[in-house]
C-alpha cells in the first residue's frame, strides 16, 4: 500500500529506533523493531503498489496508475490476487492508449489469475466480449456474455452488458 519511497524512509526509520533501543540495552525491543524493515520489504514484493495504482484507475488517473504500477519491478513476485489486479489495472491502461490487443492479453490474465470481487470480473469479462465482437468472433463474444449471468456484478454495469448484447444480435444477424 506504500510507495517504495514511503517504504525505504520507514525501513530506515525502523532500522535507527532499533539501533537506539539496542544502544540503550532493550535487546527485545530492538529486535521487535528490526522486523518492522523486514516487513515493509516483504510487503513490497508481495503487494507492490498495485492497490494505490487501482485507486488511480477508480479516479481515472491512467498516467499516475502506469507510473505506480512501473514502480513494480517483479510483477511475477505479486501475490495471485495482486497479480490478478495487477494485469487488470494495466489492461484499463492499455485500454486508455488503444492498445486494444494488449488490453485483451492483460484482462484475459486477470480472469485466469482470479479477480476478487464478481464485479471486477463482470467488467473484466464484459470488455473481452466485446473485443471478440469487435474481432468479429461471435461465438466467443457469446461464451463471455453467457458467463456474465452466473455473475453478481453492479446495476451500473446492466446498461453497458444491455449495449454489447445489442450488437451481438445486430452483428449476428447481419452474418446471416
Amino acid at each position: 500500500m506504500f510507495t517504495p519511497a514511503v517504504r525505504i524512509i520507514l525501513g530506515i526509520f525502523g532500522l535507527a529506533i532499533a539501533w537506539e533501543f539496542y544502544a540503550l540495552g532493550y535487546q527485545a525491543i530492538a529486535l521487535v523493531m528490526l522486523t518492522s524493515p523486514v516487513f515493509m520489504i516483504w510487503g513490497y514484493f508481495r503487494y507492490g503498489t498495485v492497490y494505490l495504482a487501482f485507486k488511480q484507475l477508480k479516479q481515472k488517473n491512467f498516467d499516475n496508475a502506469e507510473k505506480l504500477l512501473a514502480k513494480i519491478n517483479n510483477p511475477h513476485l505479486l501475490s495471485n490476487k495482486q497479480k490478478s489486479y495487477y494485469h487488470f489495472a494495466k489492461g484499463f491502461i492499455e485500454l486508455n492508449k488503444e492498445h486494444l490487443d494488449e488490453c485483451f492479453h492483460q484482462l484475459k490474465l486477470a480472469l485466469e489469475l482470479g479477480l476478487r470481487t464478481e464485479n471486477d470480473t463482470a467488467i473484466a469479462t464484459l470488455h473481452l466480449a466485446d473485443f471478440e465482437l469487435g474481432r468479429k468472433n461471435y461465438d466467443e463474444a457469446k461464451k463471455y456474455l453467457s458467463s456474465l449471468k452466473s455473475l453478481k456484478y453492479k446495476p451500473e454495469l446492466e446498461d453497458e452488458i444491455d449495449k454489447v448484447q445489442e450488437e451481438l444480435k445486430k452483428s449476428s444477424a447481419n452474418k446471416l
